[in-house]
């Protein structure tokens, strides 16, 4: 006697499968659309210290091209606010829409105080500017400059040494 053979279920033998291949393409398709609101785009490139002269130069850099517009208070202070203007529309869709806030820290030296440099991400980037606020750990004096490249922004400021020659402590603020 042969072996019975089990009855088939309806739909057995790859009948699910039109289903969960569209299920797939649509939870990748949804991944996908997904990715450019949470990959965010960085604004702040990098920062460079430079002690020449008795000042420093303090050069932020872009991932995009930038135009200086205005910034206060004018030549001192512990805080800086820089506002500045996207050089093409494009840069503004592609990059601006897509950045969060930033904060980097200064790297540690013994000539200039300890500071910290924000990207405040813009309310419409189609029609504020971009905002840069420096924040020092003490006022200083200092003398804005647009970048050589298009890209950077040079904050020259008085050197100040740290009395014990070491670079300033940037973990703990002094008051």
């Amino acid at each position: 006697m042969a072996a019975s053979a089990k009855p088939e279920r309806p739909g057995a033998h790859g009948a699910g499968k039109p289903a969960r291949l569209a299920r797939g393409l649509c939870l990748a398709a949804l991944m996908a659309l997904a990715l450019p609101l949470t990959a965010a785009t960085r604004l702040l490139d990098d920062i460079e210290l430079d002690g020449q002269n008795g000042s420093v130069r303090v050069k932020v850099s872009f991932t995009i091209p930038l135009s200086y517009l205005r910034h206060f208070p004018p030549e001192k202070g512990e805080i800086l606010n820089v506002f500045l203007q996207p050089a093409s529309p494009a840069d503004v869709r592609e990059t601006l829409g897509h950045t969060t806030d930033e904060i980097r820290r200064s790297p540690r030296n013994p000539l200039l105080p300890c500071f910290t440099v924000t990207y405040v991400q813009p309310r419409d980037a189609q029609r504020d500017p971009v905002q840069l606020v420096f924040q020092f750990d003490q006022p200083v004096s200092y003398r804005l400059e647009p970048g050589t490249d298009g890209r950077s922004l040079v904050l020259v400021v008085p050197a100040q040494p740290n009395e014990s020659g070491q670079p300033y402590d940037c973990k703990t603020k002094k008051k």
